[in-house]
């Protein structure tokens, strides 16, 4: 059992694929420490759960919070036992200012964080550039490893990127086997794909490159997750699509588990070893349930947005006794009446 929690909202980043910026209005919000250590002691006593994910954007991103947060973890204790012998808490971060905060790693790992995830994206800095660099990869990998904190790495196949290039990072293979070698216990390759709220969305699909169907097979909202190849480059979708699943099977196979195996002196090792069962697992189950997908990018035919698709609008019923949150003559701009006294619609 996991357990999420809300500890940081925001990022000092402002990269043109990611809704951040616009959801949070470039805002930094934080809760406090003392009810953050509370609430994991209360939800550790009462129901046993140790594993404990924060959903924050970047954890790191202003120190003095970060610091704070850590030293009420390192402090707190949940059946008379420090956390960080109790649970276990993973977050996510930008490499850039982990690698700046990294004098607070052996605090967080007192406090019990035991993994983050970066959003390393590209390791040449070609699709965005947030700080990311191979050397600093390479020496922030090493600490964490000798502090028993695993690091995750998060990167995004680009359109125009290739599968490989023979001596450079920039293909897709190079950069898995680079972040293998610096000692990445887990990856999750995503396609770059145009996200609502960003500030690419628009220009992407006004291209006409994103796909909107497959003969009468059509994209559907829940295609555009990064996991399906939908935006069309120099070459021809299915290609692009194995070659994303290659980018799993890169990192997880059996070879990599023979290396996990291995007894290296790693403080990791046990969680390499289960990172790297379970990815293959994972790896071949992604195989069975896009080949469907392949299929039809093979013989149907692509059609593809003209441009962003319209607004719609959602019934939306109201509860007995509910009242609007706005006064009495201030429509709501957007709003579009259901023609039921019990409900509206409300654009999204």
């Amino acid at each position: 059992m996991i357990v999420s929690l809300l500890v940081t909202q925001g990022c000092k980043f402002n990269c043109s694929y990611c809704p951040i910026p616009a959801a949070n209005q470039k805002s930094w919000r934080f809760r406090s420490p003392e009810s953050l250590v509370e609430e994991i002691r209360s939800v550790h006593e009462r129901f046993g759960v140790k594993h404990y994910f924060g959903a924050d954007d970047n954890f790191f991103n202003r120190r003095e919070t970060a610091e704070e947060i850590l030293t009420a973890m390192a402090r707190g204790q949940a059946r008379g036992r420090p956390f960080g012998r109790r649970i276990r808490f993973a977050t996510e971060a930008t490499q850039f200012d982990t690698y700046k905060n990294r004098d607070l790693l052996p605090l967080a790992r007192e406090g019990g964080l035991n993994a983050l995830w970066f959003g390393i994206e590209d390791l040449t800095a070609t699709l965005i550039n947030k700080g990311q660099k191979p050397t600093v990869t390479v020496d922030l990998f090493r600490l964490m490893q000798e502090i028993k904190i695993s690091p995750m790495a998060m990167i995004m196949f680009h359109t125009g990127q290739p599968y490989y290039t023979p001596g450079s990072l920039y293909g897709l293979f190079n950069q898995v086997e680079f972040l293998r070698k610096a000692g990445a216990v887990s990856l999750q390759v995503t396609a770059h794909t145009p996200a609502l709220g960003t500030r690419e969305y628009e220009k992407t699909y006004a291209t006409g490159r994103v796909l909107e169907r497959i003969g009468r097979y059509k994209i559907s909202d829940w295609m555009i997750d990064g996991n399906h190849a939908s935006v069309v480059g120099d070459e021809a979708l299915w290609k692009r699509q194995l070659k994303l699943l290659g980018g799993y099977a890169a990192f997880y196979n059996p070879w990599n588990l023979l290396r996990a195996l291995r007894h290296d002196r790693s403080r990791l090792r046990r969680w390499r070893i289960g990172y790297q069962a379970f990815g293959m697992i994972a790896t071949m189950w992604t195989a069975v349930k896009v080949a469907p997908y392949v299929a039809r990018l093979m013989v149907g035919r692509l059609v593809y947005h003209a441009g962003p698709p319209r607004l719609s609008s959602v019934p939306v019923r109201s509860p007995a006794a509910a009242f609007p949150r706005l006064p009495t003559g201030n429509p709501q701009v957007g709003s579009v009446s259901t023609g039921e006294p019990e409900g509206r619609a409300v654009a999204v």
